[in-house]
């Protein structure tokens, strides 16, 4: 019936195995159905529990605005504060308030009478004060309007204001509006005390508006299950309406937070939500979910298992059917096959028959193959050994050639290694001449120094004469200024010697000695001066000569320092070069080495080379014997 091994295996193996998978399946399919149904009930319980959260969060958001304008406005009263706010002012941080969180409603604040300011009697009938002047200011917007301040009204007793002054916060369900603008809010109210003193309240109402569209967000995403927002009293407060809570899930939401229960058919799951922490009583997150939504969503999970199970056994049986083929290889026929060709003496031109179309058929058609890329490996293994050897007779040429270069680049080295070393000397010998002359030179400026300070003690004493010079001069000019009065003294004694007549001739005669002693002693001192005006010139070119003849040595003694600069640089290069030539030398020497190491293994390589060509012409031989 079969013609191929594998088809038997795999058939006998499919039938088997269809019979398990279709016994794994019925279980499966009655057990999972009730895990299925207990799974979805745990998953409307989670999803009631997460949408709780939700709803909380966003209105604990918007109730901190009342948290936060009630710390505000109690610092009007807080000692430790004192925040100076009129009611012009107050009502402003409730405009701001409200514009900050689109889901507030409202924003308002009630004072006891005279409590703000004690001016309630001059505000009766203003903008958030009522007729008798209490502050009562409520900002407030509908949807889509803008914001309005009105007075807050509803302060009867019991109302949320009592209850706020009492417990020190009040969360309850109001009706915003009536008819068809009439919508339902949260509101939260927080008392404001000060050491005790209760002196109003702060309030925000939180439109419940986006609970019922979370609740066709829920709808949508849960195949119709309803989600409804229960108050304290159990009243409805946004979403599905129609979701009531017995006394039996009430004690177990009371004690347990969550609870479970059958409602006309349906099955009901609510969870305790604490909008206001440490509250005594918490509103409730319930959903409602079909029983056929339940009982469906686990049937299908049950037919996705038996549908998975059917694609597992289909895929062991193709497993199966590749397991089998490659267990029946006709191994028998292709060793008969290969003990004929290895007796026809190497001969890859012989092929099997190929009579059929089953593994035996493919195993001869891929044993075929196999010989001929054999055959084809055998031609080409000859061709490349051919020119292999051709290629090794081309090496083996090459490296007596490097052998032979080798031998002169050792020579070439060993005469650069001779001049190098002559290069060496002649570097040490400029060494050894640069320092002579670098000591001649600074004896030479040795001498220079002594000389310049031999110089400077000529300039010293040259001003020295000078000075002394200028100190004669003046002393001739106080004696020619002596002799010009002594002449002037002795021409007035010989007038009066005249008048005198007889009796003053001899006094006239001394007078006229006296004068002519004053002339001479005046031309002395004249012509004293002039000797001394030209020593003074002649000091001051030679204090000159002595300057200009200090300043050529001084620049002598700058040249001689530069050659000496000059000198130690050439000995500094001369020392580097020494031991440039030194390092290039032991380069040479080690390129000598590596030249004689380079020839040693180009003989090395000729030899190999040698052996490699005789090793592919034996290959060619054992190749040969193949026949293609």
């Amino acid at each position: 019936m079969f013609r191929s091994i594998a088809a038997r295996i795999t058939t006998s193996s499919g039938l088997v195995l269809l019979l398990a998978v279709g016994l794994v399946s019925t279980v499966a399919f009655t057990s999972l159905r009730g895990r299925a149904a207990a799974e979805q009930r745990q998953r409307f319980q989670t999803s009631a529990r997460g949408e709780g959260r939700l709803i909380a969060n966003r209105l604990r958001l918007a109730m901190a605005t009342a948290t936060g304008v009630g710390e505000t406005l109690r610092g009007i009263k807080d000692p430790a504060v004192l925040l100076e706010l009129n009611r012009k002012s107050a009502i402003s941080v409730l405009g701001n308030a409200i514009e900050e969180n689109q889901d507030l409603a409202a924003v308002f604040t009630c004072w006891q009478p005279d409590a703000f300011d004690e001016l309630d009697g001059g505000f009766g009938g203003e903008p958030g004060s009522d007729a008798n002047g209490r502050f009562v200011a409520r900002w407030q917007r509908a949807t889509g309007q803008p914001k309005a301040l009105t007075a807050q009204t509803g302060l009867d007793a019991g109302g949320f204001y009592d209850a706020a002054r009492k417990n020190g916060s009040d969360l309850r369900l109001v009706q915003l509006g009536d008819g068809a603008t009439a919508r339902q809010a949260a509101r939260f109210t927080r008392a404001i005390t000060v050491d005790g003193t209760f002196f109003g309240v702060v309030g925000v109402d939180v439109d419940l508006g986006f609970v019922a569209a979370q609740a066709g967000e829920f709808a949508s995403d849960n195949a119709g299950a309803r989600l409804a927002l229960l108050d304290a009293a159990r009243a409805s407060a946004g979403g599905a309406a129609g979701v009531v809570i017995p006394d039996q899930a009430s004690a177990e939401l009371a004690s347990h937070g969550a609870a479970s229960w059958q409602q006309d058919g349906d099955i009901a799951f609510a969870n305790r939500v604490e909008i206001v922490n440490g509250s005594s009583q918490p509103w409730t997150v319930a959903v409602r979910v079909p029983a056929a939504t339940l009982q469906g969503a686990a049937t299908a999970v049950a037919l996705e298992m038996a549908l998975v199970g059917g694609l597992a056994a289909l895929l062991g049986i193709g497993l199966v059917w590749w397991t089998a083929r490659r267990i029946t290889r006709p191994l028998l026929q292709v060793s008969a096959a290969m003990d004929e060709i290895a007796t026809g003496g190497g001969d890859l031109s012989r092929r099997l028959p190929v009579v059929s179309a089953d593994e035996v058929g493919r195993v001869a058609t891929a044993f075929n193959g196999f010989v001929a890329s054999v055959a084809a490996i055998v031609e080409r293994v000859r061709a490349n050994t051919s020119a292999f050897a051709a290629r090794t007779s081309t090496v083996s040429r090459s490296s007596t050639c490097l052998d032979e270069q080798a031998r002169e680049q050792r020579t070439v080295l060993d005469r650069v290694n001779e001049n190098m070393q002559g290069l060496t000397a002649a570097a040490e010998a400029n060494r050894a001449l640069a320092d002579r002359a670098n000591g001649n030179v600074t004896r030479a400026v040795q001498v220079l120094d002594g000389a310049l300070r031999q110089m400077e003690l000529v300039t010293a004493t040259m001003a020295q004469v000078g000075e002394t010079t200028r100190s004669t001069e003046a002393a001739m000019a106080a004696i020619d200024g002596i002799a010009f009065q002594t002449n002037l003294l002795a021409l007035n004694a010989a007038v009066e010697a005249a008048r005198a007549g007889e009796h003053g001739r001899g006094f006239a005669v001394v007078a006229e000695e006296v004068r002519g002693l004053a002339q001479r002693s005046a031309e002395a001192a004249r012509s004293n001066g002039e000797t001394i005006q030209r020593s003074l010139e002649n000091a001051r070119q030679g204090t000159e000569t002595v300057g200009l003849l200090q300043q050529m040595l001084g620049e002598l003694r700058t040249t001689f320092q530069t050659l000496r600069d000059g000198i130690d640089e050439i000995s500094a290069h001369s020392g580097t070069q020494v031991d440039q030539i030194s390092s290039v030398s032991a380069a040479s020497e080690q390129l000598a080495a590596a030249a004689t190491e380079n020839g040693a293994q180009s003989s090395e390589l000729a030899k190999a080379t040698s052996a490699i060509d005789a090793g592919a012409a034996e290959i060619t031989a054992l190749f040969a014997a193949f026949r293609t």
